[in-house]
């Protein structure tokens, strides 16, 4: 069949003009977004124009295709969640605090039992059902540090009573549940106002999202009209409004917080308190807290509903450490032998420890350890009377119970623990442990079998026993992450003068001082180098984990759904932090910096050619890629960690990245 040259040359021809006009589409569509955003900034100014403007806007006429099919609830939505979403550290904190043991605080939903005319705490069902009459939508409990406040929070916003006991407060209206648990530990997020009041949001809007344009109007009305969003960001004023507006705008619906560690927010205690009694002002709300007895607190709230909890865990703690103490064979025998001493000594515990979890979780490690080496139950009841009963000398006691050889590499955990900027894991904590400066470097990028990660987190679970008395521990529900036994481990470990000692009575056995960030990025990039990835691992379109309630869920009994393995992301970006962060910004990068960046560029390349990149992901009327190994939009270059590194500024100086970016071009 003879070639038609003609029809060839007009479609080459046809070709060319259209190539010739992809740069005046792009130039175009720039311009369009610019203007946009300059006329939404020139609405924010003259506030007062919304409604005549947006009532003449709907009045005229539009072309089918115009700015109103642009407009989608479902789409508007989505980018207000996507607007929300932080680094997850609620969650993460959440995760952290240990659930209750059986059969424990059951009796907060039991009625006070009155002693001397007067109940021993407000009664928390009857708060929760009642229908509002004299103001009390708020509910305190106070108690000291270590006394289980954050685990009862939990407790209670997980039961199944607490969401029947709501419904009956709630009637036929629409019920919605939210949960904050704040941590001064963790990120800005963690213990900001604005990391609480984003959270909750987020959650809400997670269960019905139709409210989102109560809470941000202006949004809403400007999307309508122009099918997009403002670029300004939404400030901590801004989102504390939203919040208010959409609890007050929407009289229909009912709405239950949980909040835990009001002291431990970034701000002074009178303006954390002073934001919730505004919140409490709607009559559609009910607000649970946990706080310390601090004085701003107690004239916040003391008049309300409240209970003290170390005033009525006595059975709690007793419960709790019967159950402990019966995970031991050995004492499950004396128990048979000698019933009552038995009961005697759970009982001189509870006592002893005056209300406080943590006391009983330092001291039981000491009488387990007495039940393993075959002593009596005489000889754990001297155990525990030598034992101070102040929570500060117990830490001290533990720290002096380390052995001389285990000290010096019991102080570089601490180090890590302190430096990660997450709970590292056991698996990183004992690749950076390695000795051998080369493995780094060396260690092949193939993943470890089930196994051989097993035993690696088994032997440093051992270790973590054996070198750190108890003053670190795994997460929760056999979870393989490390940090502090409690808070009041590290506000004690982190003062000045203990720190120090820390630093300083193991005497160092290298030449060199020892660096946790450089052994954190070690054990980071080893973790990367031999992580079994799932596909949920490896390709994700959330830079966050959240854990919220959905629409289909039950909000008193959903649990957390953060994976326990981290993501290839999260792995990445703690690499590059602690490779920044292992030398000082104002001195010459040191010899083994670029040699790090190489050995993760390689590892990353490695990597992607053996996963292989995701499919690109449309999202709303565009080809923008939300998954970490597309690339920004506006970053061609297509890095596999580049984009994601850039958007959080997590990204070493300017000139290593470039080399970085070098090599892994020229690897592919």
């Amino acid at each position: 069949m003879p070639l038609d040259t003609h029809a060839y040359r007009k479609h080459r021809e046809q070709q060319t003009r259209l190539g010739s006009q992809v740069p005046l589409v792009q130039s175009t569509t720039a311009q369009n977004h610019g203007n946009g955003q300059r006329f939404l900034r020139c609405l924010q100014k003259n506030k007062q124009y919304y409604p005549e403007i947006h009532g003449a806007i709907l009045e005229n006429p539009m072309p089918s295709g115009g700015v109103h099919a642009l407009s989608s609830g479902n789409e508007f939505e989505t980018d207000i969640l996507s607007a929300l979403a932080s680094d997850g550290a609620a969650q993460s904190r959440e995760d952290r605090i240990p659930d209750a043991c059986d059969e424990t605080f059951e009796w907060i939903f039991q009625e006070p039992q009155p002693e001397q005319q007067r109940p021993t705490w407000a009664s928390f069902s009857d708060w929760l059902r009642r229908q509002d009459s004299d103001g009390q939508r708020m509910y305190w409990i106070t108690g000291k540090a270590g006394a289980g406040k954050s685990t009862l929070v939990k407790f209670l916003s997980r039961h199944r009573a607490t969401q029947g006991l709501c419904h009956e407060w709630a009637g036929n209206a629409r019920l919605l549940y939210a949960r904050f648990y704040c941590s001064s530990g963790s990120s800005n997020s963690g213990s900001s106002r604005e990391g609480l009041v984003r959270t909750l949001l987020y959650q809400l809007l997670r269960q019905y999202q139709h409210l989102a344009a109560t809470a941000f109007p202006d949004r809403w009305e400007m999307f309508c009209l122009l099918g997009m969003q403002p670029d300004s960001p939404m400030t901590e004023q801004y989102l504390q409004q939203g919040l208010e507006r959409m609890i007050k705008s929407n009289p229909d619906t009912r709405f239950v917080f949980f909040v835990d560690g009001l002291d431990e927010f970034g701000e002074s205690p009178d303006t954390v308190a002073a934001f919730f009694q505004k919140l409490a002002l709607s009559p559609n709300i009910k607000i649970c807290l946990s706080s310390r007895p601090w004085g701003n607190f107690k004239k916040s709230y003391g008049l309300g509903p409240t209970l003290c909890l170390e005033e009525l865990n006595y059975p709690d703690i007793a419960q709790f450490a019967q159950s402990r103490l019966e995970e031991s064979a050995d004492f499950t025998h004396l128990c048979r032998q000698s019933p009552k001493q038995a009961q005697a000594l759970v009982e001189a515990i509870a006592e002893k420890a005056s209300g406080v979890f943590v006391w009983v979780e330092l001291m039981l490690r000491p009488l387990l350890q007495g039940l393993h080496d075959g002593e009596r139950l005489s000889d754990l009841q001297r155990r525990l009377d030598g034992a101070p009963g102040d929570l500060d000398q117990m830490f001290q006691r533990a720290l002096d119970s380390i052995e001389p050889e285990r000290a010096e590499h019991a102080s570089q955990i601490f180090q890590m623990v302190r430096a990660a900027r997450a709970p590292p894991s056991l698996l990183c904590l004992s690749f950076a442990g390695e000795e051998d400066p080369h493995l780094p470097y060396e260690h092949p990028v193939e993943p470890l079998t089930e196994e051989q990660e097993e035993a690696r987190a088994d032997q440093m679970r051992r270790r973590l026993y054996s070198h750190c008395k108890g003053l670190l521990a795994t997460t929760p529900r056999g979870g393989s992450d490390v940090d502090y036994l409690h808070r009041t481990v590290r506000d004690y470990l982190h003062r000045g003068s203990v720190w120090h000692h820390l630093l300083t009575s193991p005497a160092p056995t290298a030449p060199t001082a020892f660096n946790p960030h450089l052994a954190l990025a070690h054990g980071f990039l080893l973790v990367l180098k031999s992580a079994r990835l799932s596909q949920s691992q490896w390709h994700f379109h959330r830079l966050d984990h959240h854990s919220s309630i959905s629409d289909d869920e039950d909000p008193a009994t959903t649990t957390t759904t953060a994976a326990n393995t981290p993501t290839f992301s999260a792995l990445l970006l703690s690499t590059i932090h602690h490779i920044t962060a292992s030398s000082s910004p104002s001195s010459p990068p040191p010899h083994y910096y670029h040699a790090l960046l190489a050995a993760l560029a390689h590892a990353t390349h490695a990597l992607v050619r053996r996963e292989g990149h995701c499919p690109q992901q449309q999202h709303h009327n565009s080809t923008r890629p939300r998954c970490w190994c597309r690339g920004a939009a506006d970053h061609p270059d297509d890095g596999p960690f580049l984009a994601l590194a850039i958007q959080l500024q997590l990204l070493p100086k300017k000139a290593a990245v470039d080399a970085v970016i070098a090599m892994m071009m020229n690897e592919a």
